[in-house]
C-alpha cells in the first residue's frame, strides 16, 4: 500500500542540530533502511548535511548525504550554478518590463571566470537586454567589465559595449530647466519642482499674491507672501528630502523655521502627497491666513 510506496518527504526546520540530534537522526535512518539523505537549505544546511554523513560514518552506517543549495546561495564554496537561479533572474528582468524608472542601473553580469552555462543563458536575453536598457528617462548606469565583455563577443552585449565605446567621448550639455510663461522669472529656474508650479497656479487662481524664490537673508524661500500685517513663508517639501537617511535636512528646515518665526515670518510646509491629493484644503489655509493678515 502507500505506507510501503517509494516517495519523498519535504519538510522546513530552522533549528541547527546538536550531537544527540545527529545520533537520533541516523538511528531512525537505520531503522528505516533509509540510505539517501537529500538536504536543501543554505550555509547552515549544508553544515547540517556533512554532521549527518559524519555522524553515519562513526556508527559504520552506510548512507549518503546530499546538500541541495537554494537559489540565493551561489556563494557556497564550489556552486557553480543553483537550481532554479536562471529563472529567478528572468522573473526579475520580466517584471521591469515595461516599468520605467528616472535612473536605472544595469550589470551584464559578464566577468573574468563566467561559467560556460551562465553564458549561454546571456546569450538568449537580448530582448530582455532591450527592456532594461530603454526604460531609463534620464540616466542609465551601466556598471561591468566591458574589456570581458568585448573578449566574449555575446551577440547583443558585444555590441552595446562597441556603441559606448564609439561614445566616450561624448560630452552631454545639461539640459535646459524651462519653466511655464506664466510662472515668474527667477534665479534658479532649475529649482523649481513641478509641484511648486502647481501650487502658484491653483494660488493665483484665487486671488492669492506671492513671490517665488524669495531672498531672506541666508534662505530662499519657496514662496513669500507680503501683507501689511504679516509675512508668511510657504515651503513645498517632496518625500525624499525629509526622509533621508541622517534626517539632516529635517533638523536643518526645524533651525530654519525657528529664525523665521524669530524675525516675524509665519511658515507653512506641504508634502508634495498634500498637494496632490487634497490641493483644495491646502489652499484654503493659505486664504485663511489671508483673512487674518
Amino acid at each position: 500500500g502507500i505506507g510501503k510506496t517509494p516517495a519523498a518527504a519535504l519538510g522546513s526546520v530552522r533549528k541547527k542540530p546538536t550531537d544527540s540530534d545527529i545520533e537520533k537522526l541516523v538511528s531512525i535512518f537505520e531503522k528505516k533502511n533509509i540510505r539517501n539523505f537529500f538536504y536543501i537549505g543554505g550555509n547552515d544546511s549544508a553544515e547540517t548535511a556533512n554532521l549527518v554523513s559524519e555522524g553515519a560514518k562513526s556508527i559504520g552506517y552506510e548512507m549518503k548525504a546530499f546538500h541541495i543549495p537554494k537559489t540565493i546561495d551561489i556563494d557556497l564554496l564550489e556552486t557553480d550554478h543553483c537550481p532554479g537561479y536562471g529563472s529567478a533572474a528572468r522573473f526579475v528582468a520580466h517584471a521591469f518590463q515595461g516599468d520605467e524608472r528616472d535612473v536605472i542601473i544595469f550589470s551584464p553580469v559578464v566577468a573574468e571566470g563566467l561559467s560556460s552555462k551562465a553564458e549561454y543563458f546571456l546569450t538568449q536575453q537580448g530582448n530582455i537586454f532591450n527592456v532594461a536598457i530603454t526604460r531609463a528617462r534620464a540616466a542609465l548606469l551601466v556598471v561591468g567589465d566591458k574589456g570581458e565583455i568585448l573578449r566574449r563577443k555575446i551577440p547583443f552585449l558585444y555590441e552595446f559595449a562597441k556603441f559606448v565605446d564609439g561614445h566616450e567621448q561624448d560630452k552631454v550639455k545639461p539640459r535646459e530647466h524651462i519653466l511655464p510663461p506664466d510662472f515668474p522669472i527667477v534665479a534658479n529656474p532649475e529649482r523649481v519642482s513641478d509641484w511648486e508650479v502647481y501650487l502658484f497656479r491653483q494660488m493665483r487662481e484665487v486671488g492669492i499674491d506671492c513671490i517665488p524664490q524669495y531672498a531672506e537673508g541666508k534662505y530662499t524661500l519657496d514662496f513669500a507672501c507680503l501683507t501689511n500685517k504679516g509675512k508668511l513663508n510657504i515651503e513645498v517639501d517632496g518625500e525624499r528630502y525629509h526622509r533621508n537617511w541622517t534626517g539632516e535636512h529635517c533638523r536643518y528646515d526645524q533651525i530654519r523655521n525657528e529664525r523665521l518665526i524669530g524675525d516675524g515670518w509665519d511658515v507653512m510646509r506641504f508634502w508634495v502627497p498634500e498637494i496632490r491629493d487634497d490641493t483644495e484644503r491646502c489652499v484654503s489655509k493659505i486664504k485663511e491666513w489671508f483673512r487674518d493678515h
